[in-house]
Formats: structure tokens, sequence, C-alpha cells
């Protein structure tokens, strides 16, 4: 083979030992085992057995990962807290933009800079995804609040602010670009800041959903690809002006320094600059055959200057992307172009090599497959270049021309515009993500999958024999078939039905969705699951075909996220809520009190709470809509009682007078956590506890506690995670469930 893969060695020794990150005495054993290699190369210089690849190779992935390891030890590594429900108090701050979600919170990626705890302050910067319910300061550079410190942080309580909010010329620039995009027609305004700067905060709930469906939501992140782009574009203009090549490279390095200090300063931002720059500069200077060892070397001295990158999503999927295109897209393409034009050949190549390498990362991620995501990116890739050069040319004239600016900004604003359409059409097709195997078992899975297919091309484009050479072909074309297998199984085809029900559980991850039956194609739902969670599919499942009522108990994301889905898609009678719901709804909504109750058919419900006079200074879990649904089945009626993610404390309060008698079915409240309590379990004694939770979930849902009451009054656990959606049918004093599909999350 031409293609020299010690690089690859060296990342890996890199990566290992920054994942890992070994104690000092690891060291001496390494230090041991390279001292014998140099002994060796030194006294058998003229051997070839030690100047063969492979010695080389364990050479540089033993160096690498002592370099690693050795920049490690001097670092301050922060001791964070245990886990659990307890709220610290921190100073925080966004890093990027938050986008106001469809409940009215504030969401986006934040840094925990510092926490309090013992009477002292533990400084520690911790990466989360911040979500704000309460409003938050203006213009100033932090917050302080009282949250929990996990991935996931939720700030339900006052905020105060500190520091100034920095406003620098890039501040004023993206927002005189801002300005100049008032004309343009949704989606192309929220997307265009994001392809262009990686401002997603224009960006609603079921926009960002269909992005991440359809495997588009690169688009609106800066990447290799927009760095590549605007170096090219500077060595072209510069060549063609007649400039030195020191001077057109040194063009090129300023250029990427200042779309670097317009982006943001951050990690994923210069990586995206660094890998860029590489890839134009390699094409430049036409040593594509250097391109691997270049990509290998960046990133291991990105791993030596910073060993936490090992375990970022974002620098393991640049790498490897850029891996795949790297290496795969010359064979990929060599072997298309006999049968469809070189043209069209090379982008599917593109795109297939850089899915392919990112495959694990991708399903460890979302243990999901798109399954359009290589011919969507295979129709959008000629518009890319177009976009940024065009948009980055309106940011620049916004400020001086703005008149101009808006006229201009149509040019990258309709292929925005398009994109955006078209992935939300695509969001919607059958199919558009399919299951993957959870846990650890799905990753390796994605793994193995992933190195055989990477090595059968290798070999089939470079092996000489022939046997061997079928050999691959046929192992590629059995990898192939399982991957479909996988991604495509029959009930693409078959659709599953759902028989004779009452009361079935959506399947719709880490969020709720419970719906009723009542006759003739018709239901009641509670609740709608996270934008994008599965719930308009789970009712096409059911038969469901109109929505008397949509029941929503609280204002958060995982409860009413996927509201305007829909209501866009199926008809809808009412949308019910507490007195205490806060969010942000396009709909009419009509508040129900304690007491209300309603018939249709031969299912009613009674409001049991919250109580108005228990509101006030509430959780906003704690104004969860309660609610006892009453169903008239052959053989006596049957109870199923709800309250969201109504708290003990609260439940307790509210049902502790009058306790509800004769519930067989109940939904564990807050998806089985810890703080939704057992004593409600041990007081109704039913016998079906329901669980709609995700699969994997960070939070750590059901707590064993839980599941520990159920055993104790013998209720039988129905979980989404494990049993995916689940119909109950009640009948003859018996609750008969089906399960109708597998987990999807």
């Amino acid at each position: 083979m031409s293609t020299d893969f010690r690089g690859l060695w060296m990342l890996g020794g890199a990566w290992a030992a920054a994942w890992f990150a070994p104690q000092r005495w690891v060291l001496v054993p390494l230090l041991g085992m390279i001292a014998v290699l140099f002994v060796l190369a030194a006294r058998r210089r003229h051997d070839p057995r030690y100047s063969a690849p492979w010695f080389t190779a364990l050479l540089l992935t033993l160096l690498a990962a002592t370099a690693v390891i050795v920049s490690d030890q001097g670092r301050a590594h922060c001791q964070l807290p245990g886990h659990g429900t307890q709220s610290y108090r921190v100073m925080w701050a966004f890093s990027e933009t938050p986008r106001t979600g469809q409940d009215g919170a504030l969401k986006g990626r934040a840094q925990i800079q510092r926490y309090w705890q013992d009477g002292t302050w533990h400084h520690c910067p911790i990466q989360v995804y911040a979500t704000s319910t309460v409003p938050l300061p203006r213009a100033v550079a932090g917050y302080e609040s009282r949250t929990g410190i996990q991935y996931f942080a939720s700030v339900n309580s006052p905020s105060t602010g500190h520091g100034r909010a920095p406003h620098g010329p890039a501040e004023r620039l993206k927002q005189r670009f801002v300005h100049t995009l008032d004309r343009l027609p949704e989606p192309a305004r929220a997307l265009l800041p994001g392809m262009l700067y990686g401002d997603r905060s224009l960006q609603d709930d079921a926009l960002s959903t269909a992005m991440k469906q359809t495997g588009l939501s690169h688009l609106t992140a800066v990447s290799g690809s927009n760095c590549a782009i605007i170096a090219g574009l500077v060595l072209l203009v510069l060549r063609g002006l007649g400039a030195p090549r020191w001077l057109a490279l040194l063009g090129l390095g300023g250029a990427l320094l200042l779309f670097s200090g317009f982006v943001g300063p951050e990690p994923s931002v210069l990586r995206a600059a660094v890998m860029g720059g590489l890839a134009a500069l390699s094409l430049y200077v036409g040593r594509g055959r250097a391109s691997l060892g270049i990509l290998c070397l960046t990133g291991t001295l990105l791993l030596f200057a910073d060993p936490s990158l090992a375990g970022e999503p974002a620098f393991l999927l640049s790498v490897l992307a850029t891996l795949g295109i790297v290496v795969f897209t010359p064979p990929i393409t060599e072997v298309l172009a006999r049968r469809v034009p070189k043209l069209l050949a090379e982008p599917i190549a593109i795109c297939t090599a850089a899915q392919l390498t990112c495959l694990p990362v991708v399903i460890a991620l979302s243990e999901h497959f798109s399954v359009y995501s290589i011919p969507l990116n295979l129709l959008i890739t000629p518009l890319v270049p177009l976009i940024t050069v065009s948009g980055m040319l309106c940011v620049l004239l916004a400020p001086a021309l703005p008149v101009l600016a808006g006229w201009l900004v149509w040019v990258p604003g309709l292929p925005a515009w398009g994109i955006g359409g078209l992935a939300g059409w695509a969001a919607g097709w059958p199919g558009a993500q399919r299951p993957w195997p959870q846990g650890t078992g799905g990753v390796l899975l994605a793994v193995v999958i992933t190195l055989v297919l990477c090595a059968s091309i290798l070999l089939l484009a470079h092996a000489q024999v022939p046997w061997l050479r079928h050999g691959m072909r046929a192992l590629l074309g059995a990898v192939v078939l399982v991957l479909c297998a996988l991604v495509l199984p029959a009930t693409l085809l078959v659709r599953p039905s759902a028989p004779e029900w009452n009361l079935a559980m959506c399947d719709v991850g880490q969020g709720d969705a419970l719906v009723i039956n009542t006759g003739g194609q018709g239901g009641w739902l509670i609740d709608t699951g996270n934008p994008g969670s599965g719930v308009l599919q789970c009712l096409d499942t059911l038969g469901i075909r109109h929505l008397e009522k949509v029941f929503i108990t609280h204002a958060h994301e995982d409860h009413m996220g996927a509201l305007p889905e829909v209501l866009q898609a199926i008809e809808v009678g009412e949308v019910l809520v507490s007195g205490g719901f806060r969010g942000a709804v396009q709909a009419p909504l009509r508040v129900l009190q304690p007491g209300e109750q309603q018939q249709e058919g031969s299912v009613s419900f009674t409001v049991l709470g919250p109580e108005p006079g228990l509101l006030r200074g509430a959780s906003v879990n704690d104004t969860s809509l309660v609610l006892r649904v009453d169903f008239q089945a052959p053989g006596g009626p049957v109870s199923f009682f709800t309250a969201g993610d109504m708290e003990s404390e609260a439940m307790s309060r509210l049902l502790t007078p009058n306790p509800p008698q004769g519930i067989s079915v109940l939904k564990a409240s807050h998806h089985g956590a810890r703080n939704g309590g057992s004593a409600l379990i041990e007081r109704l004694h039913p016998k079906l506890l329901l669980i709609p939770v995700g699969a994997g979930n960070s939070y750590g849902h059901p707590h064993p506690q839980i599941l520990e009451a159920a055993k104790l009054v013998g209720a039988q656990v129905l979980r989404t995670d494990q049993q995916g959606t689940v119909t109950i049918t009640f009948a003859h004093g018996r609750a008969t469930a089906t399960r109708i599909g597998v987990p999807v999350r």
C-alpha cells in the first residue's frame, strides 16, 4: 500500500493516554519500552526489521502516549461534588448564544465556572447543557444561580448577573448582519447565522430537531469545511493577483485568524481553523499524500495541549470525518467512477467516507441512524460554498452598506431556505431516524462494522491477489447487508398495528406521552415528549386520527416540546393546562381547576390538582396537572392516575387530605426519579406502574428506590426504555399489556 498509516498509531497512542489518563507510575514501563526500542534501533540500524513500519509505528505510539501523560501530570484536576439531586450555588455563563425553546426556556451550551461548597468557592470549569426556566439578567458576562452540577443543568430559581457582557467588534458585526436578514423567510433567517458562524439562537426546536434527524445539523456548526472554503478563496484571490507564494500563505493564515476571532475563540472553532487550514494548504501545495500525516500530527499536538479533548464529541467527529475523507474517498471514488460519472462519484464518496468513520461516535451520542443523511448531504453539498462565500461577503458589507447587504443576502438566503425546507420535509419521511442496538453493545457493534468496512475497502483497493480481492468483496457485501438489516427493518414496509386498547404509553425517549382511547379513531393525549420525539408516529401506529383533548401537565420541554408538531399534523379539539402553567404555546389554552370533571363515552377524567393555594413559589414540576382517568371497562371500572413530574413533598400536601382510592394503573412521577417519591406507590398499591423513561439517560431514572417500592406492593413495572410503546387493555378485572414497538431511545 502507498499510504503510510504510522501517523495513525501516533494519534491512537495520544488519544488512549488522554482518554484513560493513567497514573504517573505508568510512565516507568512506557519509558522502559521506549528505551529498549531505541537500543534495538541503534544497535541494529542496518537490520531492516528495525526500520520496518510496524517497528516505527510502535515507537511513535509509545512516544505520543508518554508525551500526553507527562503533559497531563502538571495540570490541576478539579474534584466534582457527588451526583444527586442536590443544588449548589454556582457561577456560570452560556458558552454560546442561547436559544428560546417552545416552553419559553433559554437553552444552550454553558460552563459552570465555580461552585460553593463547605464554606468556600471551588474553581472547576464544567461543561454543561443549561436550561433556564426563569428570566435571566441581560447584558451580563455570567450568572449566579442554584443548580445541580451534571451534564444537564436546570436553573429554576432567580439568578443574579455579574460582570458586563463582551460587546466587541465581532458582536457588533453579527448584530448588523442579523438586521439584514429581516426580509428573508423562515427558515433561512434562522439558518444563515448558524451556517456562517455557528450561531443557532434563532432556530426553534422544530427546525433544530429536523436538522438533527436528517443528519444536516453539522451545517450550523463551524467546521473545517467553512475554514477550508475561506482559506481556499483567499489563496485563489491572492495567487490570481500575482502574489508570491509566501505572501499567499501569510494571507491564508491571517484570514483564518480573523475568521476564528470573529466566530469566537472556542476550542471547536480553533480546531476547525487548524483542520480547514491544513486541508486547504495540503491541496494547494499538491501534497495530498501528506494529508494523513498532517492530520495525525495536528490531532496529537492538540491532545498534548489539552488532553480533555479526547472525550469531546466535536473533536472526535472533526478528526474522524477528516480521516475518512483523506483515506477512503480515493478508493470509494475509484469504485463508483466505474458506474457513475466522476463528477458525481467524488461527492458521493466524500459523504460516504465521512459518515462511515463517524458512525461509532454518532451511535454513542444518539443511538439512532439517519437513513437519509448521505443522499441529503449529497444534494446540499454544492450549495455550501455558495452560501459560505456570499454570506461572509454580506457580513462584511452589513455595517457600511446595509441596504446593499440586505439585497445580496438573498443569494445565500434562498439556498438556506431550501435546505431548511428540505430538512423539515425529510424529517417526516418513513424511517428518518432508525433505532440502533443500545448501550455499550451497540457502540461496539458500530466500531466492528466500521473497522471491517474500512479494512475491506482498503484491501479491495490495494490487494493484488485475486482470491483476496474476491474475499474482501464478499465480506464487504455481507457487512453492508447486516448494516441495512439494522437500519432498514421490515417495519418500514409492514406497519405495526395496535390491538384493541384503552391506554397507551408511547416510547418518546426521556419524556412523557400517554394516550387515552376514546373510540372512533379519537383519543386524549397527555403530554407530547420532546421535539421530534416520535409522538406522531406513535399516534399513527395506534390508529389515532384526531385528538379531542391534549393535556399538558407542565411547562417542561420533555412534556410539551412536540406540541407544535401535534397541532400542525393532527386535528386537536382543545389544549388543557393547570393553573400554574408558565409556558408559551401558540394555541388557545383552557385552564383546568381542581374538582373539574368531564366524560367522553366510556372514559372520564377528574382534576385533582394542583391546588391554587399551593402554587405560590412552586417549582415548575410542582405545577404539574394531576389527573384521575376512569374507564368503564367490561367487568367493572378501572382507574388511572398521573401527576406529571410533581415531586413527593408537593404530592403529599395535595393528596393527604383526600387520597384517591381504587387506582389500578399509576404513572410514576418524574420518570421514576427519587424526588418523585415512593410514598404514592405504597399508598395506592397499583397493579401496574408505568415509567416513561429514555434508555441510558444521564439522570439515573428510574431510581432503584422506586423499583423496590413497586416490587413491595406487587406492581408490574412497564418501562419504555425496555418495552418500547405499550398498550394496555382493561377487561374483567385484568389489565393486559401489549408491546407494539421496540424501544427507540
